[in-house]
């Protein structure tokens, strides 16, 4: 019975340190604490102790398309094999902790997925399909939580990589429940796709975005 529960957990360690990491892995060091470094893989992974003691903390939080796997890390390359990584899928792309709350975190992937866990991950809850008018599966570009509200955080998606050059942002101030686009004005037909989306440290309705071709501002 013991031999049963020690292969039960060997195969659950080895579930979750079967890591795929995106070219552009993010990497964020904790506003609350130096020594604890949250990474985005496949799963979330925190490290303590400034780097020594790495844990999983989130299950799977792609979608792990079996072919998009295999053909991204077996068969890119042409010729020549790609081992470089460059063209891993099925990852998480961005990640944020809250500056607000301590273990407040906000994680997307490359395959549309976004999640939230408000324990350190504890628990994760997903929040795709709340963002009303974006296409499944769009690569979710940044989750970034307010400096002001814990309940207030922001996400951009971007479409190019299928021609889609539509800038998406979204807002809540429910904590996640629902969302709403603030894409406003925001000029559309060249690329346009939405990079990076902050909120001022001092004046919550100031808020900047970042396009591929452009800097807006928004009172």
């Amino acid at each position: 019975f013991g031999g049963i529960i020690v292969m039960n957990e060997t195969t659950e360690d080895s579930a979750a340190a079967d890591l795929r990491w995106n070219w552009n892995t993010p990497m964020v060091m904790s506003p609350h604490d130096p020594t604890v470094i949250y990474v985005g893989a496949n799963r979330v992974v925190k490290y303590t102790d400034r780097g020594e003691n790495p844990e999983t903390i989130s299950p799977e939080l792609t979608y792990a398309d079996a072919e998009k796997i295999r053909i991204s890390t077996e068969e890119t390359g042409g010729i020549t094999l790609d081992v470089t990584g460059a063209e891993t899928f099925a990852t998480v792309v961005a990640l944020a902790e809250s500056p607000v709350q301590q273990g407040f975190l906000l994680a997307g992937t490359d395959d549309g997925r976004a999640w939230m866990t408000p324990d350190d991950g504890e628990t994760w809850e997903e929040l795709t399909g709340r963002f009303p008018g974006v296409p499944e599966g769009t690569w979710v570009r940044r989750m970034e939580p307010s400096p002001h509200d814990v309940n207030t955080f922001f996400v951009a998606f971007d479409g190019h990589r299928t021609n889609d050059f539509t800038p998406y942002v979204y807002m809540t101030e429910d904590g996640g429940r629902s969302f709403r686009s603030i894409a406003g004005d925001l000029p559309t037909g060249k690329p346009d796709y939405v990079h990076v989306v902050r909120q001022d440290l001092r004046n919550p309705d100031l808020l900047f975005v970042g396009t591929d071709v452009g800097i807006y501002v928004s009172l």
